[in-house]
């Protein structure tokens, strides 16, 4: 089998193809397009064609098994050889990447490529949160705009827009906060139809509802972990939480413990976030469940924010299990069983 790699970039792409005896048979710059990979790769023999995650990847990784060679998508972490190397260029990356290939795979770190249907409807919840992040730094800009006129705009998100638009301003400085307010409410209207949306993702999803059943979790929340596991035959309770970026990180040299900042986190930090937000509204709750009242025994001895993060990774490995036993939550567990039992 020959092992080629691909060196992906949004206009060329260089291409390095290895046979097993480690030498390099063929090198080329095509273009990022089906045509100019297709027409390099329809009449080679199968091989295993490897590259890195991206933007790219999955409709790269359709066309080649379309083509009939197996498509080996490597995680960008596990090639920091090629992205710190001194000597880097388009051609010694995909070299060296096709050597990567011809070693054992797992120094490579294939991931998993998440179906057309999962990248389709992540589209809905990206663009969600981009507007829910607009709509914070509108109303942010707003209450800024108009404090040196002397205003302050009352507590509350709907009152202080309200608020800005009765204001007596200048001419130009109410010309800006009328912009703001119209930008407001479209992208309010906006939201609301992808929340819309978001709710008839979840609810279709046979996960959907089920873990909705959990205090905290709301369609957003269900929809975008179903999104981020996919299967959820793929990893062990253990390992949800680590692959979400929620453990410690484990970094030691020497016996030393790593600067964790040196490296950013796996996982989605959307997911994460919406996780972490479940756990708070979750913690001030009026919940008597179990892992409500193990989450504020927390919060005196490891104070709020670490307490808030290791609820949420408990609320990621309770989620997988919910999902892969297809239970739905119960507040309290252990009790439930004795029951079942007597």
């Amino acid at each position: 089998m020959q092992h080629v790699a691909i060196d992906l970039h949004n206009q060329y792409s260089q291409i390095c193809v290895m046979n097993q005896e480690r030498e390099v048979l063929a090198e080329a710059k095509v273009a990022t397009t089906r045509g100019g990979l297709a027409d390099f790769f329809r009449h080679r023999p199968p091989s295993r064609v490897v590259f890195e995650a991206g933007p790219h990847a999955l409709w790269v990784s359709e066309l080649l098994r379309q083509l009939g060679h197996e498509a080996v998508i490597c995680h960008p972490r596990r090639v920091r050889l090629i992205a710190e190397s001194r000597n880097k260029n388009d051609r010694v990356d995909a070299e060296l990447l096709a050597r990567l290939s011809l070693s054992d795979l797992e120094l490579i770190k294939p991931i998993h490529q998440r179906s057309r249907t999962t990248l389709e409807q992540r589209c809905v919840l990206r663009a969600r949160a981009a507007l829910v992040e607009t709509q914070k730094q509108l109303r942010t800009m707003l209450r800024g705009i108009v404090k040196p006129f002397g205003v302050t705009l009352p507590a509350g998100k709907r009152r202080a827009v309200a608020a800005a638009a009765e204001t007596d301003l200048p001419a130009h400085a109410a010309l800006g906060v009328r912009s703001i307010v119209t930008t407001l409410a479209t992208v309010a209207e906006q939201i609301h139809l992808l929340d819309t949306q978001v709710e008839q993702i979840a609810a279709a999803h046979p996960a959907g509802a089920r873990l909705q059943t959990i205090p905290g979790v709301g369609p957003v929340v269900s929809a975008a972990f179903i999104h981020a596991i996919e299967d959820p035959h793929r990893f062990a309770a253990t390992e949800v939480a680590p692959f979400l970026g929620l453990t410690p990180s484990n970094r030691s040299s020497a016996g030393k413990k790593l600067n964790p900042k040196e490296r950013g986190r796996p996982g989605d930090p959307y997911v994460r976030s919406l996780l972490v937000q479940s756990a708070w509204t979750l913690l001030n709750s009026r919940s008597e469940s179990d892992i409500a009242r193990w989450g504020r025994n927390l919060l005196d001895r490891i104070g709020p924010k670490k307490a808030a993060i290791a609820v949420a990774r408990k609320l990621a490995t309770l989620m997988h299990h919910l999902w892969l036993h297809e239970q739905n939550f119960l507040a309290h567990p252990a009790k439930s069983r004795q029951i079942i039992t007597a």
